[in-house]
């Protein structure tokens, strides 16, 4: 028989594929304490070539030990955006297309409240005036933007 010393054996399941267009990424056992040992993967998947943008509420990680690293895109090397630890909170990160991914990480002791994180899939809005110019001015969720009388909202999505 296995011997446990008071650890646990296993880390809680954890990541998995989020879809939708928004929703919410919470470390396991978030807020009492994460597992050592912990190795999770989220990717987020919004389709519709949308964008996402990622807004962490929380981040109470062992500063260098356990880590959250943000990748745009698939999780791999090249796409890695940016790697979290400690207490510092972002600013909100947004993707160059429809797929964003989280890799926590713990080491084998030493744990902290965790993260959480809430997303939401972007579109593109332009401005166009009536001199034919258009102009982006920014992302909408769900038809909620706001511009100037001069210009008509067009919320499109953009190629990715």
């Amino acid at each position: 028989p296995a011997i446990n010393l008071g650890g646990r054996c296993e880390a809680e399941s954890c990541g998995g594929v989020v879809q939708g267009l928004n929703g919410t990424i919470e470390s396991p056992g978030f807020p009492h304490g994460y597992p050592n040992y912990a190795n999770c993967t989220w990717l987020i998947i919004t389709g519709e070539r949308n964008r996402i943008q990622l807004t962490f509420v929380t981040l109470a990680l062992e500063e260098d030990f356990d880590i959250v690293s943000v990748y745009d895109g698939q999780p791999l090397p090249g796409n890695l955006k940016m790697r979290l630890s400690g207490f510092m909170l972002p600013s909100p990160i947004v993707s160059s297309g429809s797929i964003l991914a989280l890799w926590f990480t713990t080491d084998f002791a030493v744990s902290a409240q965790g993260f959480k994180a809430v997303y939401e899939g972007k579109t593109t809005c332009w401005c166009l005036y009536s001199d034919g110019s258009m102009m982006m001015f920014g992302w909408t969720t769900e038809g909620g933007v706001t511009a100037n009388e001069s210009c008509e909202v067009l919320c499109h999505v953009c190629p990715v």
